[in-house]
């Protein structure tokens, strides 16, 4: 019996392992599936990947796409603070926009006690959770040409923490990342 056990265990680590792998989870990292996945799709644009549409991520810390930065590092408390509180007000009000309530984002970081440069994205759109996020970092990530707001953000040297809030009620998927610096 106690042989099997140990056979149990060891099994149920080697299949556990791709999982983790493959999502990115690391100790800092979301715990929140969704919100590690938009996690992940952000720093595969960061260090040079590429999102595809399927949502994985191509060439991730490469810089065969774009310039390769320093993955961003995953604040739990700008998460659990700042961006999921406001992903939660969007859903609710069906709202998509950075001053819901007059307060942006630079704001809503400072009244939560953080200084520094700041970048927000935010994401809006239908179906599920990762529907939505899938279809909005392709978007991001299609602004590299233009140099577009949310493609800046991604890539600012000067941004070198992120916070994560997805969220769904009542049908509505909502994603909020706010950049902090240094």
């Amino acid at each position: 019996m106690h042989r099997r056990a140990i056979v149990l265990v060891a099994l149920l680590a080697v299949l556990a392992a791709p999982s983790a792998v493959a999502s990115g989870a690391s100790p800092d990292a979301p715990s929140n599936d969704a919100e590690r996945f938009a996690f992940h799709m952000v720093n595969c644009m960061r260090t040079g990947g590429k999102v595809l549409r399927d949502g994985t991520c191509k060439g991730y810390g490469s810089g065969n796409y774009s310039k390769y930065m320093p993955p961003f590092r995953y604040s739990a408390a700008i998460s659990d603070e700042v961006s999921r509180p406001y992903a939660v007000k969007l859903a609710k009000a069906d709202a998509c926009r950075h001053d819901l309530g007059t307060a942006n984002g630079g704001v809503r970081l400072k009244r939560a006690g953080f200084d520094g440069d700041w970048g927000e994205n935010i994401g809006c759109s239908t179906g599920t959770k990762r529907e939505m996020l899938i279809r909005v970092h392709l978007m991001y990530q299609d602004e590299k040409g233009t140099s577009g707001w949310h493609w800046r953000n991604i890539k600012r040297g000067d941004l070198k923490k992120v916070g994560v809030g997805v969220v769904r009620i009542d049908g509505v998927p909502r994603l909020v990342e706010d950049f902090l610096g240094p």
